[in-house]
């Protein structure tokens, strides 16, 4: 059945979400007067990461594919680390048959934001200043799972 196929294919896809929303870009930059690179500590930064829509290890909700609506799922995640400056969002399905396939690139996310809604809408720059770029079926903003035939 077409709809378990696209569950069963959606497990990476879905973890690729959480592990994309886990591993979110913090940009950290040093202070503007310093002619030197200024090398960063590492230390270890947590931030958990969830969807009302679906639970960590359930498949994505055909409503958020593109056998259903393809809008974005409603995500929110914990306090920023310290010295984040924003947040970049990066979904991709690193199991896809041609490679790595990016479904929403966005960013410029405020650090002080918690979460996104649900259908975010497909534009260049939201209302927040944050700003999105073209996903790999060529379209602006997010593009749900859709598995070949």
């Amino acid at each position: 059945m077409k709809v378990n196929r696209l569950r069963t294919q959606c497990h990476a896809c879905q973890l690729a979400v959480l592990l994309a929303l886990c591993g979110i870009t913090f940009l950290l930059l040093p202070a503007c007067e310093s002619k030197e690179p200024t090398l960063l500590e590492e230390g270890e930064m947590t931030l958990s990461v969830s969807s009302q829509a679906f639970q960590e290890g359930e498949s994505i909700p055909i409503k958020y594919t593109c056998e259903g609506q393809d809008v974005s799922p409603p995500l929110t995640w914990s306090e920023s680390p310290a010295g984040t400056q924003s947040f970049a969002l990066i979904v991709d399905d690193p199991d896809a048959p041609g490679g790595v396939f990016t479904h929403w690139a966005l960013f410029n996310l405020s650090a002080d934001s918690r979460e996104l809604p649900e259908a975010v809408p497909s534009q260049t720059q939201l209302p927040d200043g944050s700003l999105q770029g073209k996903n790999d079926f060529g379209r602006l903003g997010y593009s749900g799972p859709c598995p070949p035939p």
